[in-house]
C-alpha cells in the first residue's frame, strides 16, 4: 500500500525526472546541431535536412555502401522548419504497412529505443513526447536513388502535417511490399543490379540463421562439458552434477559414484 506520503514523494520525483529529461533534450539537441554543421558530420544526433546524403549509422546507413545517392527523408527536430501540407490518406495508409513489415522483415533496421518529438516537447505537450514507430527504418527505392526514413515520419505526418518530398511519396506509391522478393528486386534495380550485402545482413532470414548456428555452436560446447557415467554411460550435465565429496560425483541416473578427475 502506498502512503500519502510516499505517493507524494514519487509525484515529485516524476515531476523532477520529466524537468530534468526536457533539460537533457535541449542540451542534446544544441549538441546535435554544432555536429551537424561542424566537420564530425557523421556524429551528429539530430536533424537531417531532407534528400540530404549522411552517414547516421554504419552498415545500410552509410551511403559508401550504395551505388546511387542514399538520400533521408523525414528526420526532422525542433526548431528546425519544414514542408507542410496534405499526404492522402493512401498514401500514409501505404506508410503505415511498410513501417510494419520493415520491423518484421529487416528487424537489424531497427534501433534500440524510441525517439520523443522535440516539436511535441516543444510546445509543451506533457510526458515523454515519445514516438512509438521510431525504432523503425525504411529503405525506399527510387529512379536511381535510394530513400531512408525514420518510422517516426508517420508521427510527423499526423500530428505536425509534415510533407515529404515529392519524388518521395512518388517511391513510396509505387513501392513493392518490403516483405517480398519483389521489394529486393527493386531494391538491385534501382541500385545498378546489387543489394548491398550490408542490407541483407539485417534481414529476418540472415538473423535466424546466424541465432541458428550460434544456438548450435554454444549446444556442441554443452556437450563438451558433460560427465559420462563410467557404468551407464548417461551424459551428466552441469546442472545434473551431484558432488558427494570433493573428488566423486554421484550419477543421477544409476546412482553410480565415480571420481570425475579419473575420467
Amino acid at each position: 500500500m502506498v502512503t500519502k506520503k510516499a505517493f507524494a514523494y514519487l509525484s515529485l520525483a516524476s515531476k523532477m525526472g520529466d524537468l530534468l529529461y526536457r533539460e537533457l533534450v535541449s542540451v542534446t539537441r544544441s549538441v546535435g546541431e554544432i555536429y551537424n554543421h561542424g566537420a564530425y558530420k557523421e556524429l551528429a544526433l539530430v536533424h537531417i535536412p531532407d534528400l540530404t546524403s549522411f552517414r547516421y549509422h554504419e552498415g545500410p546507413f552509410d551511403p559508401e555502401k550504395w551505388l546511387v545517392p542514399l538520400l533521408y527523408v523525414g528526420w526532422l527536430e525542433h526548431p528546425q522548419s519544414f514542408t507542410t501540407g496534405n499526404v492522402t490518406s493512401t498514401l500514409l495508409s501505404k506508410l503505415n504497412a511498410m513501417v510494419s513489415q520493415s520491423n518484421s522483415a529487416y528487424p537489424g533496421l531497427s534501433f534500440l529505443g524510441w525517439e520523443s518529438c522535440s516539436f511535441c516537447i516543444a510546445s509543451g505537450v506533457p510526458g515523454w513526447c515519445v514516438i512509438s514507430e521510431s525504432c523503425t527504418n525504411i529503405f525506399v527505392p527510387g529512379n536511381r536513388v535510394v530513400y531512408v526514413a525514420t518510422g517516426g515520419i508517420l508521427h510527423y505526418i499526423e500530428t505536425h502535417s509534415y510533407l515529404p518530398p515529392a519524388d518521395f511519396l512518388a517511391a513510396v506509391s509505387k513501392c513493392p511490399d518490403i516483405d517480398s522478393n519483389e521489394y529486393r528486386a527493386a531494391l538491385r534495380l534501382a541500385n545498378p543490379g546489387f543489394t548491398p550485402s550490408c542490407l541483407e545482413e539485417v534481414s529476418r532470414e540472415h538473423l535466424e540463421k546466424t541465432v541458428a548456428a550460434i544456438l548450435s555452436e554454444v549446444k556442441q560446447k554443452q556437450k563438451s562439458l558433460n560427465t559420462p557415467c563410467p557404468k551407464c554411460g548417461h551424459q551428466i550435465t552441469p546442472a545434473e552434477i551431484r558432488r558427494v565429496s570433493w573428488d566423486e560425483i554421484e550419477c543421477p541416473k544409476c546412482g553410480h559414484r565415480f571420481s570425475a578427475a579419473k575420467l
